[in-house]
C-alpha cells in the first residue's frame, strides 16, 4: 500500500478534503451552469453553512441585494445556498443573525 486513508476531521487532511470539495464543484454536471459558476465561486461551500454544496440537497439562488435593484442577477449579487439556509437567510428576522448574513456578505442595505 502507498498511500494510508485520510480521515476529514483531522486538521492535518482539511486542506486536501476543502479541494476535493472545490474540484467537485468545478466538474459536476448535477446543476445548471450558473449555479455552477457560483458553487465554483464560493470553492463549492454554502456561503451560510460552510458544508458542500453537492451533499444532495436542494439549491437555490439568493440575492443579496433584492431583485428589485439593478442589475441584481450579477453573478456578484448572487450566492448559491442550500435551500434550508435560503429560507433561514429569507425569513429569519432576529437582529443578531441578520448581522451575521451581513457579516458573511449574504445581505447587504442598500
Amino acid at each position: 500500500m502507498c498511500c494510508k486513508p485520510l480521515n476529514p476531521f483531522l486538521p492535518e487532511n482539511e486542506e486536501y478534503f476543502k479541494k476535493r470539495v472545490a474540484n467537485a464543484a468545478k466538474n459536476t454536471v448535477q446543476i445548471a451552469e450558473n449555479k455552477k459558476k457560483l458553487a465554483v465561486l464560493q470553492r463549492g461551500l454554502c456561503s451560510l453553512c460552510g458544508n458542500p454544496l453537492l451533499n444532495g440537497e436542494s439549491l437555490e439562488l439568493h440575492h443579496v441585494i433584492g431583485r428589485k435593484a439593478k442589475n441584481s442577477d450579477a453573478t456578484m449579487n448572487l450566492k448559491l445556498l442550500h435551500k434550508l439556509c435560503h429560507e433561514n437567510v429569507t425569513y429569519n428576522k432576529d437582529p443578531r443573525s441578520i448581522a451575521l448574513f451581513k457579516e458573511l456578505g449574504i445581505i447587504k442595505d442598500i
